[in-house]
C-alpha cells in the first residue's frame, strides 16, 4: 500500500519521537490549541475537537503553503466568515471530477516543491550543530537511558555491541546478557576502552 501511495517506509526506534516529526508537530499544535479552549478542570476538551480540527484543516500550513483541506479536496475551504453568495451553483459530478484531476497535479507539484525546500533548509540548520559520528558493526557503544535523569544518576548505560545496521541512523545493539535493543544513532555514544 505504501508503495502505491508513493510513501517511503522508514524504521523508527523507541524513545526517538524525532522519527515521526510531522506527527509530533501536529500533536504539539493540536494540544496547544485545545488547551486554549478547555476549562480550568480540563474536562470539556472533547467538545472542542471538531472545531479545532476544522481550524487546523483550513489554516495555511507553514511548510506546504496550503491548508490541508485544499490539498486534499483541491479547492479552498469555505469558512463561516466568508461572505454569503446570493446564488449558489452546484457543479455536475463530471465537472467537479475534471476540476479535481486538473488541480491535483498543480497542487501536489507545488506542495512537494515547498516541502523539499523546507527539508533542505532544516537539514542545513540541523547539520551545523551535529557531530557526524560513524558507527560500525561490532563496535561497542553506550546507550542513553530513557526517562528522567536525576542529578546524580548515570545518563548512559552499557556497553552494548552493534550487531546490525537497519538504516543510515538506526541500529540493533546487544548488551552483555544478549538482550537486543533498536536505537537511533543520536541515542548512542562511542565506548572507549582503557588501555
Amino acid at each position: 500500500v505504501a508503495n502505491r501511495l508513493g510513501c517511503v517506509h522508514t524504521v523508527s526506534t523507541p524513545y526517538h519521537p524525532q522519527s515521526q516529526g510531522v506527527i509530533e508537530r501536529f500533536n504539539a499544535t493540536f494540544k496547544q490549541q485545545l488547551s486554549k479552549y478547555t476549562n480550568e478542570h480540563y474536562d470539556d476538551w472533547d467538545v472542542y475537537l471538531n472545531t479545532i480540527v476544522s481550524f487546523y484543516n483550513s489554516s495555511i500550513h507553514q511548510i506546504t503553503q496550503f491548508p490541508p483541506f485544499q490539498i486534499f479536496h483541491k479547492r479552498k475551504p469555505i469558512s463561516i466568515f466568508d461572505p454569503i453568495k446570493k446564488q449558489v451553483t452546484i457543479p455536475r459530478v463530471n465537472d467537479y471530477w475534471n476540476h479535481f484531476l486538473r488541480f491535483e497535479k498543480v497542487y501536489m507539484d507545488q506542495v512537494k516543491k515547498n516541502i523539499r525546500q523546507q527539508q533542505q533548509y532544516s537539514k542545513r540548520r540541523y547539520d551545523r550543530h551535529r557531530p557526524n559520528i560513524q558507527f560500525k558493526i561490532d563496535q561497542k557503544v553506550f546507550i542513553i537511558k530513557p526517562g528522567m535523569h536525576p542529578a546524580f544518576r548515570e545518563l548512559y548505560e552499557g556497553p552494548y555491541t552493534i550487531i546490525k545496521q537497519l538504516g543510515p541512523q538506526t541500529f540493533d545493539v546487544l548488551d552483555v546478557h544478549d538482550n537486543m535493543k533498536r536505537v537511533h544513532s543520536s541515542q548512542m555514544k562511542p565506548f572507549l576502552e582503557r588501555e
